[in-house]
């Protein structure tokens, strides 16, 4: 038996709509929109828009945003535009979308293409998003909202994720309270640690893992990608206390967990440790290990049963 752990893959609507940042507070003025634009020094609600859409408050959202009307400018469009898509009202975005590119100049016109390309990448444009990066790129390339568009587009094909999030990381660096990323970097951390892990390279894949948990950690998917990398990087007991702890707090780790302990077991009996192997082939055996599963594992319980019986009966 070798049970893999899930496949992680990226869900643009819900990296976008960014619903596990709740508890976000609302980000300065300079940051608030797909990039700091002249309408957020008129009305500072903007911000307060687009903190609430980032931590996926979208009913606070409707009403802030017709609170402004319709003549708050490119900035409230593109704001608008956000919404309409959480909302799955895509003809909705792509109407505020035109909305804000009539109306958009000067620096604003890089908040237009970033953000189409981002809305592209949830509707599964890619050629229309890489099309609006280009269009962003002749503008001004270094642009922080620019930059996220890029690594959405880059996580959103295969082959990519380690580049995606060195170009997120470069935007932060740039702008650190940019919004709409929390959990674009979490996906892209979860991507580009699995892309590591398939070049065995473990060590980096357990720093990008644990970099997840250290703001999330009870995240199911970064717990289980950590305990796969701690058995790449030969700690097998470190990968059945993180699958215990996930089970035991009400997910199912499947027969991963069962062949994580006949792995470890396996590990423990090579190292001269009978003890500790006879306690993982056990639980093994208890989450549904067969006995053919285990081999030599099932011999050893069942040797260490018969001499225990033995033992019993002498004492009496």
């Amino acid at each position: 038996m070798r049970a893999r752990l899930p496949q992680l893959s990226i869900s643009l609507f819900a990296v976008l709509a960014a619903c596990s940042d709740g508890g976000a507070v609302a980000p300065s003025p300079a940051a608030t929109s797909a990039a700091a634009a002249p309408a957020l020094g008129v009305d500072k609600r903007l911000g307060e828009i687009a903190a609430a859409l980032d931590a996926g408050r979208l009913d606070n959202a409707r009403v802030l945003l017709a609170q402004l009307g319709d003549g708050a400018g490119p900035t409230a469009a593109l704001l608008r535009a956000r919404l309409a898509l959480f909302s799955r009202d895509n003809i909705g975005a792509l109407r505020e979308l035109e909305a804000a590119r009539a109306s958009a100049s000067g620096a604003g016109r890089v908040d237009v293409h970033a953000t189409a390309a981002e809305l592209y990448c949830a509707l599964g444009k890619l050629d229309a998003a890489e099309d609006e990066i280009r269009a962003g790129l002749a503008l001004d390339a270094e642009a922080p909202v620019l930059l996220r568009a890029r690594a959405l587009l880059l996580l959103s094909r295969p082959g990519s994720a380690e580049a995606g999030l060195d170009l997120l990381e470069r935007a932060l660096a740039r702008e650190p309270a940019l919004p709409f990323t929390a959990a674009l970097r979490r996906e892209a951390r979860l991507l580009a640690a699995r892309a590591k892990l398939q070049r065995q390279d473990a060590a980096g894949a357990l720093a990008l893992v644990r970099a997840v948990r250290a703001s999330e950690p009870s995240l199911g998917a970064a717990r289980e990608l950590e305990a796969e990398a701690l058995a790449a990087s030969k700690d097998l007991e470190g990968a059945c206390r993180v699958l215990e702890e996930l089970r035991a707090d009400g997910a199912d780790p499947g027969l991963a967990l069962a062949d994580m302990h006949r792995r470890a077991g396996t590990l423990c009996l090579l190292e001269q440790r009978k003890d500790a192997a006879l306690e993982h082939f056990a639980r093994a055996r208890e989450l549904g290990a067969t006995a053919a599963e285990l081999g030599t594992g099932a011999e050893l319980l069942f040797r260490a049963g018969a001499e225990a019986t033995e033992a019993g009966f002498g004492k009496l």
